[in-house]
């Protein structure tokens, strides 16, 4: 079987959770599967290109969409020229090296092209919802919900990483068939060597690895530390994260720093930016414990990475986390938003090793059992033969 997948990544490097996925899905499938990797690039990369990476062939290319809200008559050059042309040159690449099945991760208005080449005869299509792609429909302008359902419409199947993911994609969007659930995975073998980072952290510390925005809500986190001051005075806090560049992300950067320099944490919070993964790693490594204060999630792979480098997790009452885990067996719950427990939370870990042990151990023993890069693929190669089989 020849998948080919289609994502914005940045393979072999990872930069985010998709990147993650697709490392371990691409090492369990390539001993026995051919692999293309598609990734849709920026607008100067207007040549089709390709090369060979270990066992996986990448090919990238821009999908210009055929409109142009500033522009319009670009967008009609594009429907004229560019879109057969990039149509036709994945139409023979599906046909010469036998493409079976195309794999789309997040949905954007850009996968048309793989509606319209399934339609054209050629391979038919899976898409994976990581979470927020199916999550945000209510929030979408009608047209580009429009188009994104013509999308999830035509697709021969329909998958998600979590249960909650399906579940909401079924209430938004209730005449799509319901997608199968094929949980993340990940494998000690894909996680790299840790590097620790240079000058040295202080310590001791928690961590928490995510965006900076009011999703992830480390302003909830730096509210517990607030609370901590006087509790705990030598506690750190480590925000790693990707710097903010949107405007509504870094407004609300602004008002984080401003808080933290408000209530005298500058000290004892820190931001550490752009971050190496084998660095991220270390630093997880070495905390004390892992904090998650998400509003929502798919199946974050932090969490995943925390169970195997067998490190506490606190982490906010939502899906996934109440349907995977025992709170106060395989981790620390706490209300979503509430600063007050999630202080008490921490306090209860820094104070209590044999507690913290215990939670390590059983986080670690569900994702190792539970939630492998090996079961991940398994799940997904189900999905691809019932398609190939239709």
């Amino acid at each position: 079987m020849h998948i080919l997948f289609v994502f914005r990544s940045h393979y072999p490097e990872i930069k985010g959770g998709v990147d993650t996925q697709l490392v371990n899905l691409i090492g369990e499938l390539g001993h026995e599967y051919k692999v293309t990797l598609f990734v849709p690039s920026p607008w100067q990369v207007n040549r089709w290109q390709q090369e060979e990476v270990g066992n996986v062939t990448l090919l990238r290319k821009r999908l210009r969409l055929p409109w142009d809200v500033n522009q319009p008559w670009r967008g009609w050059l594009a429907a004229a020229w560019e879109i057969p042309q990039t149509l036709a040159s994945l139409y023979v690449y599906c046909r010469k090296y036998g493409v079976d099945v195309v794999h789309i991760f997040t949905l954007q208005r850009y996968h048309f092209y793989f509606r319209l080449l399934a339609k054209l005869g050629g391979p038919p299509y899976v898409v994976t919802g990581v979470g927020s792609d199916f999550l945000k429909f209510p929030l979408h302008k009608p047209e580009l919900a429009g188009q994104l359902r013509k999308i999830l419409e035509d697709a021969t199947a329909l998958t998600a990483v979590a249960p909650q993911v399906a579940d909401g994609l079924a209430e938004k969007l209730p005449m799509l068939a319901k997608p199968t659930v094929v949980m993340n995975g990940l494998s000690a073998a894909y996680l790299p060597t840790p590097i620790p980072p240079h000058p040295p952290l202080p310590h001791p510390y928690f961590v928490m690895v995510g965006d900076i925005d009011s999703n992830k809500s480390p302003h909830v986190v730096v509210q517990a530390w607030q609370l901590l001051k006087n509790r705990i005075p030598h506690l750190h806090l480590m925000l790693v994260a990707m710097e903010p560049v949107d405007q509504p992300d870094v407004d609300y950067y602004g008002e984080l720093l401003a808080t933290i320099r408000q209530e005298g944490l500058g000290e004892r919070v820190h931001f550490l930016f752009g971050l190496e993964r084998a660095t991220t790693v270390a630093v997880m490594k070495n905390s004390m414990g892992v904090i998650m204060a998400s509003r929502s999630e798919g199946m974050p792979y932090t969490l995943l990475e925390c169970g195997l480098l067998k490190r506490p997790a606190i982490l906010s009452r939502i899906r996934p986390f109440t349907d995977l885990l025992v709170d106060e067996r395989d981790a620390l719950l706490f209300a979503v938003g509430d600063a007050a427990a999630l202080a008490d939370r921490v306090e209860q870990i820094a104070q209590n090793p044999e507690l913290a042990q215990a939670l390590s151990q059983n986080l670690h023993a569900i994702v190792s059992n539970r939630l492998s890069a090996r079961q991940m693929a398994k799940g997904y190669v189900e999905v691809y033969q019932r398609v190939v089989n239709r």
